[in-house]
């Protein structure tokens, strides 16, 4: 993490946690649904690949704002950690519903990192007076709040049993 001695370099740090994480998931997306079984969460995750392209677009103009270079934000390790995970399931399981499973739950996991960096972010947007970004912040924490709801349901109808040995 790099010094930070301001509120306003703390938002810029945010503002750029979130970006590089909705551009790397804008393009680890597609490559993760080719490789699910299930037909709805193939279609969610390539849904899910499109928006994740117009919040970085978002965040993108969000750090322009604050007089930041988006190409100077480095890499995100949460979302390397998921396609890491990703691969390796798909070495013990190849396609499977046990492979779809998780990767839904690490999904979910992340998205929730995403919104505490939201939150984190608006409050120091509203500290600093920045309207347009906070209005902007809540506009898109509502809709990883919504995303959120879906994985929840996705989850939910593809649980596997208790006594699914693969999973451990």
């Amino acid at each position: 993490m790099e010094d930070i001695t301001t509120i306003k370099e703390l938002l810029a740090y945010f503002l750029r946690l979130i970006y590089v994480t909705e551009k790397e998931l804008s393009e680890t997306l597609p490559k993760i649904k080719d490789e699910l079984t299930a037909p709805d969460l193939k279609e969610f995750f390539g849904t899910e690949s499109e928006g994740k392209q117009k919040q970085q677009m978002r965040f993108e103009m969000l750090l322009r704002l604050l007089n930041e270079d988006p190409s100077s934000t480095s890499s995100n390790d949460i979302v390397k950690y998921l396609v890491s995970t990703q691969r390796k399931l798909k070495e013990k399981h190849g396609s499977s519903d046990t492979a779809d499973h998780i990767i839904v739950t690490l999904y979910y996991a992340l998205i929730n990192y995403t919104i505490n960096i939201h939150e984190e972010a608006i409050k120091c947007s509203t500290s600093l007076g920045y309207d347009i970004i906070t209005r902007m912040l809540k506009r898109s924490i509502q809709k990883e709040g919504k995303l959120t709801e879906k994985l929840r349901i996705l989850e939910k109808s593809h649980a596997l049993p208790e006594s699914d040995a693969a999973l451990y």
